[in-house]
This record gives structure tokens, C-alpha cells and sequence, in this order.
């Protein structure tokens, strides 16, 4: 934290003039309030020069300053001198108007946050590890923030912190308070401006981007880091070692989609899955700088691998290992861009809008009639719907045709099962999670489904795929040299 120094003869003078204060029970007060780090005095209170070692070696610790305002509180709660006094000692002093501390609060109080701890981590950029106890809303959290050290050309945390809430009331899934995100929007804006006045115009800059852009993950309230893998057979017709291309990347920024490229690999498949498990143990161990969100793996898949079994994957190198990638963490599927016409992007965008906004449509392909293209083709028009559930696996027909057709149309998500003959019961088990209400958290309800472990689950597949995800350098591959 910054080192802020109060005025300490300015506290001591309106100290000395609360009625009934007694400096051993404020001694006790604190001791109380500051639990393990108890001051410790050799001789009793008798004078005003004993305050003044008393309420300076209190404000010393960290945090004193809230322990001796919470004890006074204690002690003396009606006092007005009380309220001077917290002013005095508060944070927000050296950067905030009196006016302008009491706004923001008022706006604060009024958000709800689940995930603090997450957001406060992400606020401090993972630099701070340990989320401070003690704090119980985000207006505390923000208090606590506002004199926080701050690297040269980055923004304040407490900023970074509430231009994240006002992202999430923007975005998020519960109803906002009415007017709540607009007014903190504005008073964002105020501070924006601010910045850019006092030349700090990459703060400024980066705050703008928070206000303006949505969170790179829309379906989530939480900050994940995404590792994303490309797997394609090379062309390489001659060559019997069933060589693949293997490329990554690692998604870990909270303000906007910029997934950041590792190196290109030609593997044998038989030692694809073993490269892909320590790409994920990299990320568990490193790629997070700190935000420690849920990992979640996307598998861009050619046509001809759309049906690769990625998240039945074992998590050991054992191959006997019950414990699977898709079983640990949420596994998706995405087609690389032969299997998704530019032409169709507009329909893409437009029906992962309509999802997004909750009113999205799914369409089951029934199982026991015969397959009918045109009617499918007709069925999967309504530009409502967003998902559907695949009669068989794609990796042959009825399924690969269904599943072409499907993309064509510009519907973001399909599922399906790879074993045809538990496709009854596997209906069954998915009806919860495909009901339009639940979409949106349905990677995490097929990965709790693989977790379970029924045999009509286990080998269930989920494409699902962001048109606001694009993953850079996506090309052809060429025939490798020898």
C-alpha cells in the first residue's frame, strides 16, 4: 500500500473532545480490534503525550487506521467526532472529494458481487495473492484499493475494480438495479477524463477499453484462462508416421480477446494427447499470473477430427487413468475455418446474439426417421434457434452431413454422442442442460455429466463456438519436409 500519512495533532485534537473517552478503554478497544498485533504499554494512560504514542504506534500497523475508527465506533457510536475522524484517516482522502467519496459509495452499496475474491484479484492484476479479510462487499473492497501502489502507466486497481462491475452489470446475467450502471458508468467516465487531464493517458486509455468493450468470456461471471489447441493431420500422403500439426494458444486477458500464440509442433497422433496434457499443466502452473479462474480447453478440429475423442483424453500418463481431460475441466469443440463459410458469418453472429440474450431455440434431429436433408435444411431456418443435437457422430452420416449443414445455417452449438446406440438415454440426460434457460452454462453441465460418469454421458461431444473468439494465424498446412 502506499504510505499515507494523517494529521495526527488534527485526530489526537477531536480524540481528546469525545465525551466520556477513556484512553484505557480505548487501549482495550483496540488490542480487541487488532487481534494478534496488541499493543503492548508500559505504563498507564494519564496524558495527551500518552495519546499520541498510543493512537501513532496504532496507526503504524497495517491496518490500524480501520481497527482504531472500528473501535471508536465501538465505544462512542453517536459521537460526531467519530465521523471527523474517519474522515480523517480515510484512504480515500489524498484522491477522492468528499462529494465524490460519498457517491461512489452510494453506488457501490447498492451492487451485489459473489465472486470478491476473484474480482479483486483480477483488479490488482494477480499481484496481490491473498484476498484481505474482512471485506464484505465490493465497497469495501474498493476502500481498501483506492491507496494501492500502482505501476507507471497502469490503472489504479480501485478504477480497474469498479469498471469491472460495470462491465458485469452491462453483461451479466442477473437483472441490474435500474439507472445503477449508467451512474457508475458516468462517474467512470468522470474519472477517465480526470486521467487524461493529468497525463496519464495509457491509464486512461485502458479504463476507456474496460467501459466500452464486454468481457472476452460473455457467458461467464467468473475469469477463466483458456488454453486453445489446433490438431490437423499434415499432408504428407507418403509418410507413415500419421504425422499431425499441433498449434496453441493461451487466452489469460480479462479485458478483451487476445489469445496469445505458443509454437507449432508435427507429432505422431499417439503422442498428441501426452503433449496436450502438458500444455495444460503449463497452464495450471503458470499462464495465470496469479487470477486463478477455471481452466477451459477449446479443440479447433478439422472436419475429418471433428469427432476426436479430446476430452476422453486420460489426465495420467497411465493409460488405465479414470480421470479424463473432459471429466477435470469444461472441453468444447470449434471447426477450423474450411468448415465454416466467411459468407455465413452475419447468421453466426446474429444467432450467437440471440443466444446470448437468453431467447435461443434448440432443435433435436429425430433419431428414428429417415434422414431428410431438405426437411433438416427447412427445420434449422428459423433464426431462433442456436443449437442442435445431431442424430449421429459426425464423423460419418447421417451426422457429418448434419453437422455441415448445421454450421451452414450459422448455429454456434451442436451436440452429440458418439456411441449411437446410447443416443436414447443420452437424450434423456441432456435435457436439463439443453432447456434454452440453461445454455448458457451448458460446457459446465456436460462436464459435470462426464464427471458422473453413466455410460450414456461419457461420451458425449459439445461444439461450441464464439464468433467474438477468432484465433489469429489460422492457415492451410502445408506438406511437411523431409
Amino acid at each position: 500500500m502506499r504510505d499515507h500519512r494523517f494529521d495526527l495533532r488534527a485526530v489526537i485534537k477531536r480524540l481528546v473532545s469525545i465525551s466520556g473517552m477513556q484512553p484505557d478503554n480505548l487501549l482495550a478497544a483496540l488490542n480487541i480490534e487488532l487481534e494478534s498485533s496488541h499493543i503492548l504499554l508500559q505504563h498507564a494512560l494519564d496524558s495527551t503525550p500518552d495519546l499520541f504514542d498510543l493512537v501513532g504506534t496504532c496507526l503504524s500497523i497495517e491496518g490500524g487506521s480501520r481497527a482504531f475508527v472500528n473501535a471508536l465506533r465501538r465505544l462512542h457510536e453517536d459521537s460526531p467526532e467519530v465521523d471527523e475522524i474517519a474522515k480523517l484517516l480515510s484512504p480515500a482522502a489524498p484522491f477522492l472529494q468528499e462529494d465524490d467519496e460519498r457517491r461512489i459509495q452510494e453506488l457501490l452499496l447498492q451492487v451485489n458481487v459473489d465472486n470478491l475474491a476473484e474480482l479483486y484479484h483480477v483488479a490488482t492484476e494477480g499481484v496481490a495473492r491473498i484476498y484481505p479479510p474482512g471485506l464484505t462487499n465490493i465497497w469495501e473492497v474498493f476502500y481498501y484499493l483506492l491507496d494501492s501502489n500502482v505501476r507507471p502507466g497502469r490503472l489504479a486497481p480501485h478504477l480497474r475494480l469498479v469498471a469491472l462491475v460495470v462491465r458485469d452489470l452491462l453483461h451479466g446475467h442477473s437483472p441490474p438495479v435500474p439507472g445503477l450502471a449508467v451512474e457508475l458508468r458516468r462517474w467512470m467516465y468522470q474519472q477517465c477524463d480526470g486521467l487524461r487531464q493529468s497525463g496519464d493517458s495509457d491509464a486512461a486509455a485502458e479504463l476507456d477499453l474496460l467501459l466500452r468493450k464486454p468481457p472476452p468470456q460473455q457467458t461467464r461471471n467468473d475469469f477463466p484462462v483458456t488454453l486453445i489447441v489446433h490438431i490437423a493431420p499434415l499432408p504428407a500422403p507418403n509418410d507413415d508416421r500419421d504425422l499431425h500439426n499441433v498449434s496453441y494458444w493461451y487466452q489469460v486477458d480479462h479485458v478483451q480477446w487476445q489469445p496469445e500464440r505458443g509454437e507449432d509442433k508435427h507429432l505422431p497422433m499417439r503422442d498428441v494427447p501426452r503433449y496436450v496434457l502438458d500444455l495444460v499443466e503449463q497452464a495450471e502452473e503458470g499462464w495465470g499470473y496469479g487470477v486463478r479462474g477455471p481452466l477451459l480447453l477449446e479443440f479447433i478440429l478439422p472436419i475429418e477430427l471433428i469427432n476426436l475423442e479430446v476430452d476422453r483424453w486420460p489426465l495420467e500418463e497411465n493409460l488405465s487413468s479414470p480421470e479424463t481431460l473432459g471429466s477435470e475441466y469444461e472441453v468444447v469443440v470449434r471447426g477450423d475455418p474450411d468448415l465454416r463459410p466467411s459468407r455465413r458469418d452475419k447468421d453466426w453472429h446474429t444467432r450467437w446474439e440471440t443466444f446470448l440474450k437468453g431467447n435461443g431455440g434448440v432443435h433435436q434431429i429425430p433419431l428414428d426417421e429417415p434422414y431428410d436433408l431438405t426437411r433438416l435444411r427447412d427445420d434449422l431456418t428459423g433464426i431462433h434457434l442456436v443449437a442442435c443435437v445431431l442424430s449421429t457422430p459426425p464423423d460419418r452420416d447421417p451426422g457429418r452431413s448434419e453437422i455441415r449443414e448445421a454450421i451452414k445455417k450459422g448455429l454456434p452449438i451442436v451436440l452429440w454422442c458418439r456411441d449411437s446406440m446410447s443416443n436414447k438415454d443420452f437424450r434423456t440426460a441432456v435435457a436439463d442442460a439443453i432447456d434454452p434457460p440453461k445454455l448458457k452454462k451448458l460446457p459446465t453441465a456436460i462436464k459435470d455429466l462426464r464427471s458422473s460418469r453413466p455410460k450414456a454421458c461419457g461420451n458425449v461431444a459439445l461444439f461450441w463456438d464464439d464468433p467474438n473468439h477468432p484465433v489469429p494465424g489460422l492457415h492451410r498446412l502445408r506438406t511437411p519436409s523431409s
